[in-house]
């Protein structure tokens, strides 16, 4: 009897695996089959949430990116509330804000200064109710401290925070971030320590 009651809830099991995959299949194309994204999480463009392997976003979290993608490479994570948002308003001489619409953005926005892709790359822990604006870029093995508002990039393996999101201190040494690459990496995927060298200086002042 107990055999049966566990292989009954083994099976349960494996059903609402399968039905979750499938949601998730069929709801978020460019979400890597490991990937984590909670139900209480709100997606504006599901075809703009790109996740590969092993990434989690934290529950209650808001992804607004009707108009560009957000990015999340392997290993990356998030605690909860993270929002997500793509755009910033135009303003427009003798036009009220909120009468500004997306044509008149893409007349005017010949830059794409307004709606930009935000990119996570990998090994990145991002804290809980923190903020990615319009073209932040968090490069691999960073953290970003809670309640941070991010609205540009930051170099591999630092830790940011505040509002706006300054750079506080790389995380390791060069030594150790070279030794951790070597048991994660390719070596054509690595930081060579001249590259290194150069964000600690430039960062280091």
């Amino acid at each position: 009897m107990i055999g049966y009651c566990v292989n009954f809830v083994k099976g349960i099991y494996r059903m609402l695996r399968f039905f979750a995959s499938f949601y998730k299949t069929n709801h978020y194309p460019n979400v890597h089959k490991t990937a984590q994204v909670p139900r209480s999480t709100h997606v504006y463009n599901s075809n703009n949430l790109i996740l590969e392997e092993k990434v989690s976003i934290g529950p209650d979290s808001q992804i607004m990116n009707p108009r560009c993608k957000f990015i999340m490479r392997r290993w990356s994570f998030t605690a909860r509330e993270l929002l997500v948002i793509d755009g910033n308003h135009m303003s427009i001489v003798g036009t009220p804000l909120i009468d500004v619409r997306d044509e008149d953005k893409d007349r005017l926005d010949v830059n794409h200064d307004f709606n930009k892709d935000i990119i996570v790359e990998e090994d990145v822990w991002i804290g809980a109710r923190v903020t990615l604006c319009a073209g932040a870029h968090i490069n691999r093995g960073s953290i970003v401290a809670a309640g941070a508002v991010v609205t540009k990039e930051f170099p591999p393996y630092c830790i940011c925070g505040g509002i706006p999101a300054k750079f506080i201190k790389f995380k390791w040494s060069i030594d150790d971030i070279i030794m951790h690459e070597s048991k994660l990496y390719s070596k054509d995927e690595r930081y060579s320590r001249q590259q290194l060298e150069v964000f600690f200086s430039e960062y280091n002042k």
